[in-house]
């Protein structure tokens, strides 16, 4: 018995000594990702959240200073932890003066030699990545996704993106058509969950004349609490809490990401006040479950799947095409209710009616849930998964042009059968080419070996091409997508060692910095979560 005691106490001993903690990023990217950042520092206090890391990064140094002072207590908390960092985004190309509204400035700056040093270091080190921002601008459009594929290309780690939409009057000015582009490029690369500002509109109805007298920040809190705030939180729980009875570790959340790049979240807290969750918890007998006096009625049911189904600030018309659905509940919940709440999200997932009561459709539900909290509330979350659209984006508009990674040619990879694909690797077999030209995706029908050859050119892992090799593919690409909107075909975007680099413009008197702040606060630790 002593012996197997002690095998015991050394295998505990071994793991505790190993860390096994997941160690969630969340890269905080513009101006409104700045003020996420802020919000999320005066709720969150660092020493309870030990392998939570902050980046927060814009290309305008006011922002930073304003934003981020060395008098505010909530940040230098942060700061002091050695979980928080601050940096400048391409200070060499916008010498901290912002991108304004040019979203290559932008991607320029995330792209610069720095930038891409700090990011790479904050996050290779990280289990699972966050990367939150707003887009229409140039920092947002142009550098989110820039970091969106370093995490997840080039770094090769679990990403999801929670990006804020413009509303739609803003196209007035470029800024709808901006913010769509940018929208594309990063449902392309990472999972992504979008917030929709116009949803404000419907929020603030509902809230009749008291609405008028909010200000600009006000409204902008809204919906950072109910939207990005919210998400936040509950993908850290998901992700480094786990469940009691039941738990969607890791690798469940993995599984759930790879069925398809838009994301849905929603959520739904129970209106019960901490004394009735106290006493749930506290109770050990049915009779004192009852006595608290909680009503799970199909009412309560119908009431939290609405609000689960149909949250502010996001479309449920991603629910319909979802494939999967991440589910978890946080407090003391019936089984009987939380399997009624789980029915009701997959008939609606499953697309099931009145009218139509069966479906084909039969998707899996994972379930988490964490049964001892300690915050006196009660809800429940769904994380649903839908394949992403290169036609369409959401319910709103049309793609026209497909959106791949930038400076990546790919062609579809179905499952074949061994005799198929002994055919499809035949060099003259017709397949689909994909190809980026000024920023834009083309396609068109092409000799496999071509394709092949336009692969090999951008894959960086491969020998750089000659510049005659290259022009050769050109000719290839530009004779099979001649068209009468482009009689001279379509020149693709030549690799990253083939493009001719624009140097910045010279900026006489840079800005001046408050002195030994920011420079302090840019030196301030590692850029490497420890």
């Amino acid at each position: 018995m002593a012996t197997a005691k002690r095998k015991l106490a050394g295998l505990l001993s071994s793991i505790t000594a190993l860390n096994y903690a997941c160690k969630v990023g969340i890269i905080f990217v513009g101006g409104c990702g700045c003020n996420d950042a802020l919000r999320l520092m005066r709720r969150l206090k660092p020493e309870d959240f030990p392998d939570l890391f902050l980046f927060v990064t814009d290309t305008n140094v006011r922002v930073l200073i304003s934003k981020f002072p060395e008098t505010d207590p909530d940040v230098m908390r942060w700061l002091e932890s050695g979980r928080l960092i601050i940096r400048l985004l391409g200070e060499e190309v916008t010498h901290g003066r912002g991108a304004g509204t040019d979203p290559k400035m932008g991607r320029d700056a995330a792209l610069s030699e720095k930038s891409q040093e700090d990011l790479r270091g904050f996050i290779e080190p990280l289990n699972e990545v966050l990367v939150v921002g707003g887009v229409g601008k140039g920092s947002g459009s142009g550098a989110l996704p820039v970091i969106a594929e370093l995490a997840a290309k080039k770094l090769s780690k679990s990403t999801m993106a929670i990006i804020t939409y413009p509303e739609e009057k803003d196209g007035k000015d470029g800024r709808d058509q901006r913010a769509k582009k940018a929208l594309r490029k990063i449902k392309a690369l990472v999972n992504t969950i979008t917030i929709y500002n116009d949803y404000l509109k419907e929020y603030l109805r509902k809230r009749g004349s008291e609405s008028r007298g909010l200000t600009v920040q006000q409204t902008n809190s809204i919906i950072s609490e109910y939207s990005t705030q919210r998400i936040l939180d509950i993908l850290r729980e998901i992700l480094q809490v786990t469940g009691d009875e039941s738990d969607l570790d890791e690798a469940d959340y993995w599984k759930i990401k790879s069925k398809g790049n838009d994301m849905f979240m929603g959520y739904a807290l129970a209106d019960l006040s901490k004394e009735q969750v106290r006493s749930l918890l506290a109770a050990t007998t049915e009779e004192e479950a009852a006595a608290v006096g909680v009503s799970w009625d199909e009412g309560f049911v119908r009431n939290l799947s609405a609000q689960l189904l149909e949250p502010y600030f996001q479309k449920p018309q991603i629910i319909p095409r979802g494939e999967i659905v991440g589910m978890w509940f946080h407090g003391p919940w019936s089984k009987q209710v939380s399997e009624d709440i789980r029915n009701a999200v997959r008939s609606k997932v499953n697309g099931e009616t009145r009218e139509t009561p069966t479906s084909t459709k039969n998707v899996e539900v994972i379930l988490g849930n964490i049964h001892e909290v300690t915050d006196g509330q009660m809800w429940v979350a769904i994380l649903v998964a839908a394949p992403y659209d290169q036609t369409v984006i959401d319910a709103d508009f049309t793609v026209t042009d497909e959106v791949v990674a930038p400076s990546k040619a790919f062609k579809p990879a179905p499952s074949m059968s061994g005799s198929d694909r002994m055919i499809a690797a035949t060099p003259d077999t017709l397949t689909s080419i994909r190809f980026f030209s000024d920023g834009v995706v083309r396609k068109a029908t092409a000799k496999k070996g071509l394709v092949d050859r336009l692969n090999a050119a951008y894959d960086q892992g491969r020998p750089p091409i000659s510049e005659g090799a290259w022009e050769e593919i050109v000719t290839e690409v530009r004779g099979v997508t001649k068209s009468k909107e482009a009689p001279q075909g379509y020149r693709p975007d030549p690799p990253d060692h083939l493009k001719v680099v624009e140097t910045a413009p010279v900026i006489d008197e840079p800005p001046q910095r408050s002195p030994g702040f920011l420079s302090g606060m840019l030196s301030m630790g590692s850029s490497k979560p420890n």
